[in-house]
């Protein structure tokens, strides 16, 4: 049996082990350990994504396949230049330099060890006149690392990763902050939803996917959707949550469940199962209306290979790539009690409801 404070346990873990893109092999042993509590079968592929393969239990000899995905990089940053002892910075997918002033971080050494640091800039009244109300841009930004210049140039080099050295805070029993909640929230959910679906009888067989270079590609994800060929594929992400000044029409509240994306990307079959689902299981929903783009791997995932029939289950998240971000656990657990009732639900018949769009 599962449990909210195991979910909470995991979560907390996961938010120890930063991994902005480019570095997602450092959480690669900890949840490949984890995984194979469960799974039939855990490996990873030559781009860095982590599957975990729960084999069907009743299903005939070719049983349909399922793909669940959640990506394990998260933004973050990188050492563009050593500069007579101070590090150049720039952002590791969407980050804003007005968030970074005065933030703790770790920088990658030469030896695989870490350096705190802190980021600092030029002084407002040291800077140009017409510069002084101005935020800081990249180029106003630097780590200090404390050390002297030759010692740094020794220890660390450009392309090394930069991580907030943040550790996670918990506001009250369920509200958490740190910064990674974007994606390690979904991942926790699917830690738990494999847990669960590992004690539960299967006509279907299910992959568990950490995908990789979500971030700044999406291309982990294309790489697993073509890889395991699913019959159809669920995608777990965050979106904006409610906060002082978001648009109510762009953002959804903390504690009252997860949402569900609605859009060109989304099979419209699996809206609907995954609505039918959450609504049986008593489990909080709202619709995310999505007519362009989802920002998330759902995407990619529906035009691998042949096309393939996707649902976006989405976790509010406030203040997204802020070393902030701020998530209420009771939503990740939604989200966890959603795939599992999805995958308990699936009968022969849960494809041919699926056709035609």
């Amino acid at each position: 049996m599962v449990h909210l404070s195991d979910l909470r346990t995991w979560l907390l873990d996961l938010l120890r082990r930063p991994t902005p893109t480019g570095t997602e092999s450092d959480l690669h042993a900890f949840l490949a350990d984890l995984w194979s509590r469960w799974a039939d079968e855990v490996h990873t592929d030559p781009v860095g994504n982590l599957y975990a393969r729960l084999a069907a239990s009743d299903a005939g000899e070719v049983p349909p396949r399922l793909l669940v995905t959640a990506h394990m990089d998260t933004v973050g940053l990188v050492v563009s230049r050593v500069e007579d002892g101070w590090l150049r910075i720039r952002p590791i997918g969407g980050l804003d330099p007005r968030v970074l002033l005065g933030q703790r971080v770790r920088v990658r050494t030469l030896g695989g060890g870490w350096l705190p640091g802190v980021i600092t800039q030029t002084p407002p009244s040291l800077r140009p006149r017409e510069r002084r109300e101005q935020p800081p841009t990249w180029e106003d930004l630097r780590v200090d690392l404390g050390w002297p210049p030759e010692e740094v140039v020794e220890r660390v080099s450009t392309g090394a990763p930069v991580v907030f050295d943040v550790p996670p805070l918990v506001l009250d029993d369920h509200r958490i902050v740190a910064p990674g909640l974007d994606n390690r929230a979904s991942l926790a959910a699917l830690t738990a939803a494999l847990a669960w679906s590992a004690r539960l009888p299967r006509r279907v067989e299910v992959w568990f996917v950490a995908t990789v270079h979500e971030e700044i590609s999406l291309g982990g994800a294309a790489v697993a959707a073509h890889r395991v060929s699913p019959h159809v594929a669920l995608v777990v992400d965050v979106t904006f949550g409610q906060a002082p000044g978001t648009p109510s029409h762009e953002a959804f509240p903390l504690g009252e469940g997860v949402t569900l994306g609605w859009g060109a990307h989304m099979h419209p079959g699996v809206y609907e199962h995954l609505k039918r689902l959450a609504e049986a299981h008593a489990i909080p929903w709202h619709p995310e209306y999505l007519p362009v783009h989802s920002g998330t791997e759902a995407g990619v995932v529906q035009l691998a290979r042949e096309g393939i029939p996707t649902g976006l289950v989405s976790i509010p998240l406030r203040f997204m790539h802020t070393p902030v971000e701020t998530v209420n656990l009771r939503d990740v657990w939604h989200a966890a009690r959603l795939l599992r009732a999805y995958v308990e639900d699936w009968t022969p018949d849960t494809l041919d409801a699926y056709r035609p769009l």
